[in-house]
Parts: C-alpha cells; sequence; structure tokens
C-alpha cells in the first residue's frame, strides 16, 4: 500500500507544471502575448475574477476571464460581450461553445478531494474567452496554454 500511496503523490506533484508561485492570468498572458498579442493589462473584475485583455491590431481585441468551475461567472462574462462578439469558454485545452458544467465541476471538486489528501494539484483553470469577429480566437492553440 505505501508503494502505491508514493507513486500516487509523485505522480500528483509532477502535475503540478510551470513556474512556482505563477499565477494562472499570468501563463494566459504569456501565451497570448507568445501568440502576437499586446498584453493590455491583467486586472480584476469585481474584486475576484482575473481578467487578461490583450489586441492585435486595430480590430482584433480579446478579454479572457479566469472564470469560476462552477459557472457562477457566466452571465456576468456574457453582459461583458457585444452582440457581434464571439464568446467561448476553453477547459484544458478544448474549446466549448458553452462551458461544460458536467465536467468543470467534476474535475473541481476531484482536485479539491486530491488535496485534502494532501496531493498538490495545480487546478485547471476555465478560460472564459470574449473576443472580436476579427480575431478568430477559436483557433488559438489552446491545447499549448494545457
Amino acid at each position: 500500500m505505501l508503494p502505491l500511496t508514493l507513486s500516487w503523490k509523485l505522480f500528483a506533484y509532477s502535475i503540478d507544471a510551470g513556474e512556482p508561485g505563477e499565477r494562472s492570468e499570468d501563463k494566459v498572458a504569456r501565451f497570448l502575448v507568445s501568440h502576437q498579442f499586446n498584453l493590455a493589462g491583467i486586472e480584476k473584475m469585481t474584486g475576484e475574477l482575473p481578467v487578461v485583455r490583450v489586441s492585435a491590431g486595430p480590430s482584433c481585441h480579446l478579454l479572457v476571464a479566469l472564470s469560476s468551475p462552477r459557472g457562477w461567472h457566466r452571465d456576468m462574462l456574457r453582459s461583458l460581450a457585444d452582440p457581434s462578439d464571439r464568446t467561448f469558454v476553453v477547459f484544458r485545452g478544448s474549446v466549448y461553445s458553452e462551458q461544460p458544467m458536467l465536467l468543470t465541476i467534476t474535475y473541481f471538486l476531484w482536485s479539491k478531494f486530491l488535496g485534502q489528501l494532501g496531493l498538490k494539484i495545480s487546478p485547471t483553470p476555465v478560460l472564459a474567452v470574449i473576443a472580436s469577429p476579427e480575431c478568430d480566437a477559436e483557433r488559438l492553440p489552446w491545447r499549448d496554454l494545457a
């Protein structure tokens, strides 16, 4: 039983990718800048919701919010989009037209459970994206971010 427990903990520690202490919004900003976007800023919306704003040229603007896996921010984020904007959700490198609630909540609860067992799990963010149509943001290699 001990080897199984230790190997599981080693696996969990290897899941934590990226710089130690690096915030998810910084990873998102670095990813977008590496794909020719200009960083306009990183801010906290409503005091808690991290948002990354980028642009590429005069007509391409993206807002990427690190949304709640429980879907708490969906309506607020929809209200920020113009009727012509494209909205979608990125989770674990896949693009969805709507937040896959069952998937994100299940992953959240599983990660929370593993954390309570003492395993170090880096949470996978749910990215809500609002993009002007000129950006064609759905075609970005979001899997590279996962």
